[in-house]
Order: C-alpha cells, then structure tokens, then sequence
C-alpha cells in the first residue's frame, strides 16, 4: 500500500497518445481483418482503407512520441528530470503529457504550445488530461527536441507559479496580443525567459553530446519514414 501511495505522489512525463494507444492497435487489427473480405463494396473498402490509415498515423504518432523522449532523456537528462519531478506552488506532482504531430494538426502558426488553465484559479494546473497536469504539443520537424527544450521551460516556470501567472498571461496576451506567435514571449514574460533558457541549455547539450564518440540520432522526419514501413 505505501508503494502504491508514492507512485501516486509522483509527477511523470508522458505519452500524450499513451492512452488510447491499445486501442488503436486493436482497431486496425480489426480494420485489417475486415479488409480481407473480397466480397466488400468499393465504398466500403475506401472507408475502411480510411479508417486504418487514420489508425495508422495514430499509432505512428505514438511510436515517435517514445522515440523523441527517449533521445531527449538522453541528451539532457537533467532538464527531463527537472520535469519529470516538477510539482506546483503545493507541493502537489504535476502530470506532463507531451504529443509531437504533423504541423498541420498544430492550431495557429506556432511549431509548439502548452496550455494555460485559464479558466481556473489557484495553484492547480489542469488540461484536457485532468487535474494536476499539463498537456504540451509539438510539431514534429527537424527541430523538434530543440521546441521540447523550450515549452518544457515554459512548463518549468508555469506550473509552480500559475496562480499569478494568469494575471500576467490576461494582462499582456489575452487582452493585447493577437499574434499568436508572440504569445508567451514578451520581453517581461518570466516564463518566455525560462523557455529561452531552457532551449540554450539543450542545445548547449546536443552539441556535447553529438561529440562522444558515434552519438547520433534519426532525425524525426526520417523517424517517421522509418515507422510508418514498419505499419505497413
């Protein structure tokens, strides 16, 4: 029961698709075996062919997810820990869910955003997760763990301090700005400053760790190429 208690106490960085993830498998298994019907309209086959390959890109997003974290974890271990483990202004384990996806699926003309409860008060963060966590979003290109770097320094600074960050966020965004890019990067935003800071930091570690010996990793967009043959 005590080891049960704690692991509930403990914040994680998480698979955003991790959840729906087994039954996506299931469904294109289904899909497939459905598919094996010769006896199926054209119409219907078009649907299904549909269908699987939604799934499919489901699945595929899922797998780079994992992939894109792993690397991270292992280049900047030190910034992931310090997410990982993040709490808010109580001391309460924060969930942060993380979700790379094709630019197109990304709202705005931003390549990566987190979101902000504004709707709530107090210390609380919340997302379409639940209570106590963040959900943060980034478009899967070349430069995808370097955008990571820089929502999980807004991440950093929010989730401990969104209680007067909101004030902040009304003041200067919501009333303001219409620029969605500009969002969350006001030259006085102290979350803006530590998502900066947060990106220079890992850039600074990418490059140490591309030179250790044959360090290197598949870029996502060949990652994606290499996934998807696998579903195929």
């Amino acid at each position: 029961m005590n080891i049960l208690i704690v692991a509930s106490l403990s914040g994680k960085i998480k698979n955003g698709y991790e959840a729906e993830i087994n039954t996506a498998r299931d469904g294109l298994k289904k899909v497939n075996a459905l598919m094996l019907d010769t006896n199926r309209s054209s119409q219907e086959r078009n649907r299904l062919n549909e269908h699987a390959s939604r799934l499919r890109d489901f699945i595929l997003y899922h797998e780079l997810t994992e992939r894109l974290l792993l690397q991270f974890k292992m280049i900047a271990g030190d910034i992931y820990d310090e997410i990982d483990t993040i709490k808010d202004a109580q001391d309460r384990a924060v969930d942060v869910y993380v979700k790379f996806l094709p630019i197109e699926k990304m709202s705005g003309s931003v390549a990566g955003s987190t979101n902000i409860p504004l709707g709530e008060d107090g210390d609380a963060y919340t997302s379409n997760y639940g209570l106590h966590t963040v959900s943060t979003q980034i478009v899967a290109g070349n430069d995808a763990l370097s955008l990571l770097a820089h929502e999980f320094g807004h991440i950093k600074y929010q989730v401990p301090n969104i209680a007067t960050y909101r004030t902040f966020y009304v003041k200067y965004y919501q009333v303001k700005s219409r620029d969605s890019e500009s969002i969350g990067h006001h030259h006085m935003d102290p979350s803006g400053q530590k998502a900066f800071e947060f990106e220079r930091r890992f850039r600074l570690q990418h490059d140490d760790f591309l030179k250790i010996g044959n360090n290197k990793f598949e870029r996502p967009v060949t990652l994606i190429k290499i996934i998807s043959k696998d579903l195929q």
